[in-house]
């Protein structure tokens, strides 16, 4: 989940253009781990989406992670469950993690006939193919995520290229100050999807191992 970002640091562009997009140099970033998608609970509101994840089911005397495994498998050596000296205490954790780096937010255009169910998912592989590409696939510590945000009444949608090295690495920040790379990479990304033999997505173009839970909803001819 990425926060807002400031109003300050835009380029000059037509409000509606693709090419509105925003760099922030020190822009925190909060990630969560809601545990497994199969341990679902009541749905809250995280950052403006319904998350039904219940998170972890930790041992509060060991720390040990509880499932629906025999008990015994589920605490640390030194657990005092398991000599019979404590009695069964759990709480539910939500991880999470804050880091402080660099940051491109680019405004994403409404496509006729597309749900954001299925434009979200494409258009993070499609940036992650350009990004393979530019880099010549030494660009596993940029990330793609998406963020909306209201805007004079309206509810935007954008997607967010994050830099997991505390600090940024620079990768972000040469796009910004050269737009034309910025361009360059998802023509890039581009020519790769329109001459790809497959059907509507494979790992020559559009699929990569971080995308297996949206794998479903990647499409080669939306993209």
């Amino acid at each position: 989940m990425a926060e807002k970002f400031p109003r300050w640091n835009i380029c000059h562009a037509q409000e509606n253009d693709f090419r509105v997009f925003r760099f922030c140099q020190r822009l925190r970033v909060r990630q969560f781990n809601f545990g497994l998608l199969r341990e679902t609970g009541q749905p809250v509101q995280i950052a403006d989406e319904s998350v039904a994840q219940s998170g972890f089911r930790v041992c509060r005397h060991c720390g040990g992670v509880q499932s629906d495994k025999p008990a015994s498998s589920e605490h640390a050596p030194f657990c005092p469950l398991r000599a019979g000296k404590a009695v069964e205490e759990n709480v539910q954790l939500i991880l999470s993690r804050t880091l402080q780096s660099e940051a491109l937010r680019v405004l994403v255009p409404t496509l006729a006939g597309a749900t954001r169910e299925s434009m979200v998912p494409t258009l993070n592989a499609v940036l992650g193919l350009g990004l393979r590409s530019s880099f010549g696939g030494r660009a596993s510590h940029i990330r793609v995520t998406h963020m909306r945000e209201r805007w004079q009444g309206e509810r935007r949608s954008y997607v967010v290229l994050y830099d997991l090295v505390p600090g940024g690495t620079g990768y972000l920040s040469s796009l910004w100050q050269a737009p034309e790379r910025f361009h360059a990479m998802c023509k890039s990304a581009r020519e790769i999807v329109a001459h790809c033999d497959c059907v509507d997505g494979c790992y020559r173009c559009l699929y990569a191992q971080q995308d297996s839970r949206t794998q479903a909803k990647i499409s080669r001819r939306l993209a």
